[in-house]
């Protein structure tokens, strides 16, 4: 096989006597035409679309930044001159498996065949990409685990934790979950009703500790379930309120008695303090 290598060449020709100073200006504007021919490309690392299957999202870099931190290349970006690097982590479980790419997709090992091994911890420990990341951001695109009886996560059957070396408050960290996460959100809808947890559908209930039921932290109204979001006994939905700082709602749901049930709606708004 043949290689072909272009060279540039620059010549400088002196024709009888030119003045020293008339010859360092062609030079320069010589050199200056020649080095701009090789400008340097350069974009931010920013979110892609991947053009494999499911169009999942990925970071712009160069092919070569790709390859080194172990991504694979799917598709164009930054005008074709990147590529949208996708980072996908499947590993088997036992010990800590570390996350350094942003937008990276975490799946059990073997998937998409459930991965049915008992007793097992599998611990992600997510590296900050920047100095000044303050938050880290979890979507659980397809995730479903074993419930216990009680619909209580974490003790007997399996459960998704979050923490951090940097925060020992409760507040700091989403609830612990398990069952089914995938598309429980819905869209602001008045079919199916928005609020519905437990019989009777008419009215609100506050005895919902041994029901599927919301929790919002303030101690005026922990628990929430029935037919409407209010007061017990409301025959109509009304506004909760938490001054506690927090803006945490844990959610419990039973494996028994849901049939018929359509879940909640919620929206939220902030209010300045008085």
């Amino acid at each position: 096989m043949a290689s072909t290598h272009l060279w540039l060449f620059c010549s400088l020709v002196l024709i009888g006597s030119v003045a020293s100073d008339n010859v360092n200006n062609s030079t320069n504007a010589r050199q200056k035409r020649l080095f701009s021919i090789f400008n340097v490309v350069t974009f931010k690392n920013d979110p892609c679309t991947t053009t494999g299957t499911g169009n999942l999202g990925g970071t712009c870099m160069t092919s070569s930044e790709c390859a080194s931190k172990s991504g694979s290349a799917s598709g164009n970006c930054a005008a074709g001159f990147g590529v949208c690097c996708l980072f996908i982590v499947s590993e088997e479980c036992g010990s800590t498996i570390t996350i350094n790419q942003n937008c990276t997709y975490i799946r059990n090992n073997g998937n998409p065949t459930p991965d049915m091994t008992a007793g097992q911890t599998c611990t992600f420990d997510f590296k900050r990409i920047c100095d000044n990341l303050c938050q880290i951001r979890l979507d659980f695109r397809t995730l479903s685990t074993l419930v216990s009886a009680t619909g209580t996560c974490g003790t007997a059957e399996d459960a998704v934790t979050v923490s951090s070396p940097f925060s020992s408050s409760a507040n700091a960290f989403p609830p612990t979950v398990c069952g089914s996460l995938t598309g429980q959100h819905k869209s602001a809808t008045q079919t199916p009703d928005p609020f519905l947890l437990s019989a009777p559908d008419a009215i609100a209930e506050s005895t919902c500790d041994p029901l599927s039921h919301i929790t919002v932290m303030t101690p005026t109204a922990a628990m929430a379930c029935g037919g409407v979001l209010g007061k017990d006994g409301d025959t109509g939905p009304a506004t909760v309120t938490t001054t506690s700082g927090s803006f945490e709602v844990g959610v419990r749901s039973l494996t028994a008695g849901t049939a018929g049930i359509t879940g909640f709606n919620l929206d939220f708004e902030q209010v300045a303090c008085a």
